[in-house]
């Protein structure tokens, strides 16, 4: 048995269950990430010398993040869905040192357009997408394999011979094939889009340019043209369930009863459009696009 390396077992020790100093740090940065107030003041802050807040609190979910396996996904799910994390901001200058008093955060550029895509549906068609082309990208690797000639190095074949060669009767493309080449073509222009898309949200900007590229820029408005969100949202049966169903989607909430006061009747007349110029003034809300 090959004894292990210096760094593997300084790792080994790191998120060792007896170690408790790894889980309260994740947990520490975590939490300060999600809500812009750490148990600590940095990521890095815990010295003797400095309190910690709530420190019950935070031993608690430290032992059960290393009792999870420390599974960033349960530390990230359980803290989003706690009350404290659903707090509103408070604008009380009085009020100091609780989580509430922290000013919302605007989203950075990845989380910003990651949210729109999801947020309209874009990311489920780029899914079903994915799942659809991959048996067939499968059966064709699989085709590809069964048309191989051995290659014998003791023959006089060319080196033609070791290259794979398409089954006889490719000359006729199956539908199969053609609906593969579809998919992939409509695949790759998704990734080069989303690559530029990407590229316009990282960019720097000032706060007039992201407004105006917000408002009127090809990442909202691509993502509501190819997404998936408002016309699944446009068949639900009543103006209430789709009006309920954009927030969902958006905001994660169902409106409050002045919201469906100021919302117009005509998501009711032309669904489909209606209910992606609902989505649109979602996405623009400070709600959307702050945390």
């Amino acid at each position: 048995m090959l004894q292990e390396t210096r760094r593997a077992q300084l790792v080994s020790w790191i998120v060792d269950h007896n170690n408790p100093y790894f889980s309260r740090a994740a947990v520490n940065r975590m939490w300060l990430v999600l809500t812009g107030l750490g148990f600590v003041d940095s990521f890095d802050g815990f010295s003797p010398l400095v309190p910690v807040r709530h420190e019950q609190l935070l031993n608690l979910l430290a032992q059960e993040f290393s009792a999870h396996n420390h599974d960033l996904k349960w530390l990230m799910r359980t803290i989003v869905l706690s009350r404290l994390f659903q707090l509103e901001h408070s604008s009380d200058p009085q009020v100091s040192e609780t989580w509430h008093a922290i000013p919302p955060r605007l989203l950075n550029g990845d989380q910003w357009l990651d949210s729109i895509v999801r947020a309209t549906g874009e990311e489920e068609r780029i899914y079903t997408l994915a799942a659809e082309i991959a048996p067939l990208l499968e059966q064709e690797h699989t085709d590809r394999l069964a048309g191989v000639v051995p290659w014998d190095p003791r023959s006089e074949q060319t080196e033609k011979s070791k290259v794979p060669q398409p089954p006889k009767d490719s000359l006729q493309q199956s539908s199969v094939q053609i609906r593969l080449e579809q998919l992939r073509e409509e695949y790759t222009t998704i990734g080069r889009r989303m690559a530029h898309l990407r590229a316009q949200a990282r960019a720097p900007m000032s706060p007039v340019t992201a407004a105006l590229m917000s408002m009127n820029g090809e990442i909202a408005t691509t993502a509501l043209q190819h997404g998936t969100t408002a016309t699944q949202i446009a068949e639900l049966p009543t103006h209430r369930e789709r009006t309920e169903a954009a927030f969902l989607a958006v905001l994660g909430r169902f409106p409050v009863n002045h919201e469906f006061q100021i919302l117009p009747d005509t998501v009711t007349s032309e669904p489909a459009a209606a209910i992606s110029d609902l989505l649109w003034i979602l996405l623009q809300t400070t709600e959307f696009r702050t945390y």
